[in-house]
């Protein structure tokens, strides 16, 4: 049997979502369970993306990967290819070798193309100097509306109708043979306005992506296939097909306004949450005991259909040192995180421990900003932005503790991360994750969501003991080998 997972997107660059899912196919993988990812969004450099995840080690090779787009478009494809020059020159009069070249002397990466001293068309080209796009001049004028996209420096695989605004209304898609399978109108703010989809010799028409995507499903899912979905967008389009079980994995946290009181779930939640669909065999998925309990307050019917798996981490070898007196955050510098909280409860502190120093290592748009409040509070010998690292466990293993004050996480890996290095957390209360984490020997929880708060949780940290071992034992909750046994037990 292989184990489906159903997502939107594997982008190129990723965060938590995509690792979790990736690392959860390479562990089964490791338990001889063959997986298949299942995508939904267009990317013609899939098979790239593919072979990197093999090589770099993600996903081993009973893990198989399966798009909408290539589905449909391999449906149709002929054995030839038909170039984008041959699809160039069937719309040129004269023959290419005909046309004049110029290249842009303030961008190298465009050639432009004239005929009796008319332009008539032009090739962009990436940063690598593969064909990107290709577009013709309306006649006499510089003026264009369709481009015509290129894949792998070899066919026409899309093409984009703009209007006099330049937004794109209009996006058709290509097989390798010059085929059209697939179209996608929209209005001039992106709002998707119809889908058009040929399907052999049949043509298909939704009025909305998750209707097509529900199309794809049930031509590639059958009832005696296991699911999980990692994506909310994807719940009703699965929620809609027949198969044996469906899984809900939720990674991020389900309420409205995660700082407040109220219990509402968000609306991208509710499809699963509130869903009049669940089997009795279909699962929901949540990272912490206390997501759970928050969900069965208001959804107590679902007692049945919810279990909770955590992430898990790898055993690791403590080979550093601790520095003595340092604080470490370890994260990307966004709004979410709420890094200012952090840095304003290390200047209480600071004014009673001037000795210590708080290491920020990450990247990210707040970067400036953290500067400025860095400066601001006469700290900017004792607050250092370390930028991205790639020795993260010499991050965790010779800093103290590690702080967090996330508005929200789904779990808060980086608190998993600082454990299982043996490293200590002081934390906000957050929904979910670090109090689930984390228990009394291997860090503290602030009894407020306040930098005093915070700070008074510091000062009680340099003033306790904790041990080590014990820390690294309260990680071996969140082995991969018991990672791997919960997740059998529910396939």
């Amino acid at each position: 049997m292989t184990i489906k997972m159903i997502t939107t997107i594997l982008p190129k660059k990723f965060g938590g979502r995509t690792t979790s899912l990736l690392e959860r196919a390479r562990l089964l993988n490791s338990a001889n369970v063959d997986i298949q990812i299942i995508t939904s969004d267009y990317n013609p450099n899939y098979s790239s993306l593919y072979q990197k995840f093999y090589d770099d080690g993600r996903v081993l090779k009973n893990t198989s990967f399966l798009n909408l787009y290539d589905y449909f478009a391999e449906k149709l494809a002929g054995n030839a290819t038909v170039s984008w020059k041959t699809y160039l020159q069937n719309m040129l009069p004269d023959p290419f070798e005909t046309y004049i070249e110029i290249t842009d002397p303030k961008n190298k990466a465009i050639q432009f193309y004239f005929k009796d001293g008319i332009p008539a068309f032009r090739v962009n080209k990436d940063k690598s100097g593969n064909i990107k796009y290709f577009t013709l001049y309306q006649l006499g004028t510089m003026k264009t509306n369709v481009f015509f996209f290129v894949k792998n420096n070899e066919f026409v695989n899309r093409i984009d109708y703009t209007d006099a605004d330049d937004n794109v209304i209009k996006r058709q898609y290509l097989t390798n043979d010059a085929t059209l399978y697939h179209t996608k109108i929209t209005n001039a703010d992106g709002k998707a306005l119809k889908f058009e989809l040929l399907d052999g010799d049949k043509l298909v028409t939704f009025k909305t992506q998750k209707k097509l995507i529900t199309y794809f499903y049930k031509q590639v899912l059958d009832e005696s296939d296991v699911v999980i979905s990692d994506a909310r967008y994807v719940d009703r389009p699965l929620l809609d097909t027949n198969v044996k079980k469906r899984i809900f994995q939720l990674h991020s946290v389900h309420l409205e306004d995660p700082l407040g009181a109220s219990l509402e779930i968000k609306r991208s939640f509710k499809t699963v949450l509130e869903s009049d669909l669940l089997g009795v065999d279909d699962i929901i998925v949540t990272l912490t005991d206390e997501q759970k309990r928050d969900i069965l307050q208001v959804r107590p019917s679902l007692a049945n259909n919810i279990t909770v798996i955590p992430h898990s981490t790898p055993k690791r070898t403590i080979t550093y040192d601790k520095l003595g007196k340092h604080f470490v955050m370890v994260l990307r510098l966004t709004e979410a995180k709420n890094i200012p909280d952090a840095i304003k409860a290390f200047s209480i502190f600071h004014k009673t421990h001037p000795d210590y120093i708080f290491d920020i290592y990450g990247d990210g748009e707040l970067e400036s900003q953290l500067r400025k409040l860095i400066k601001d509070e006469g700290l900017t010998n004792s607050v250092i932005l370390q930028g991205r690292t790639d020795d993260i466990e010499k991050a965790y293993q010779t800093s103290d503790a590690l702080l967090v004050t996330s508005f929200y996480e789904g779990f808060g890996l980086n608190v998993l991360e600082s454990i299982s290095n043996g490293t200590p957390v002081i934390t906000y209360p957050i929904k979910y994750g670090p109090a689930d984490i984390i228990d009394a020997n291997s860090g503290i929880v602030a009894e407020e969501r306040t930098p005093e708060s915070l700070a008074n949780a510091m000062e009680t940290f340099i003033n306790s003991d904790f041990d080590q071992q014990k820390i690294l034992q309260r990680s071996e909750y969140f082995s991969q080998e018991l990672f791997i046994k919960r997740w059998m037990e529910i396939l």
